[in-house]
């Protein structure tokens, strides 16, 4: 009887003994994960706000550095070119020569005078003349000239320029939408009509001088 009570305390204390030792195999690993944190947002993770403004592209300042480009830069220096054609133009003069005398005419400034210089530079051009209406005499021009009609008192000595192509030297006046050309220096009325052959056809040569 006393050996089974014997048994029983040893059993007993070696069931106690195996209980001491889980608990203490199992307790550090139990406080491990209670210490560990939960889940959930720390002060080194960004939040919601910061992720979306971190995420999104950065703008660049707009720049409002005045352009130094001018617009019209383009257009003055095509009015530029023009005016100095036209310039160049009303330095020239012009010789008209025919078999009757030469009379000397200066040139107005406009694209047409322009135009008409630029061809006489490649060589003279000779024009049939003929009369017509008791105060002009015409010659037709190989190519139309730029126009730029204005309605003109045309006297005798001014060059004119009608229709684009028909240069008309007048002896007389008249009243019509023309293009001024040039003026027909110290001459009056009957000596340039002589001097272009009269009232019948003749021709004349036109070149720079």
């Amino acid at each position: 009887m006393l050996n089974h009570n014997r048994i029983a305390i040893y059993i007993a204390l070696a069931s106690m003994l195996a209980l001491g030792l889980f608990a203490c195999a199992t307790t550090p690993a139990d406080s491990t994960s209670a210490s560990d944190p939960q889940p959930g947002p720390s002060a080194s993770a960004p939040t919601s706000r910061d992720n979306a403004s971190s995420s999104s592209p950065v703008e660049a300042a707009p720049d409002t550095t005045p352009s130094t480009e001018n617009p019209s830069s383009s257009a003055d220096s095509s009015a530029a070119s023009a005016f100095e054609a036209a310039d160049s133009a009303a330095a020239h003069a012009i010789q008209i020569a025919s078999d009757y005398g030469t009379l000397r005419a200066t040139l107005e400034a406009n694209d047409a005078t322009a135009t008409l210089v630029s061809l006489l530079k490649d060589g003279p051009i000779e024009l049939d003349l003929h009369e017509y209406g008791g105060f002009e005499i015409i010659g037709t021009l190989p190519q139309s000239l730029p126009t730029n009609d204005e309605h003109i008192d045309a006297q005798p000595g001014d060059i004119v320029l009608y229709q684009g192509n028909q240069l008309s030297f007048f002896y007389g006046t008249n009243s019509w939408s023309y293009t001024r050309i040039g003026h027909i220096e110290d001459s009056d009325g009957n000596a340039i009509l002589e001097a272009l052959g009269g009232t019948g056809d003749s021709t004349v040569t036109l070149s720079l001088g």
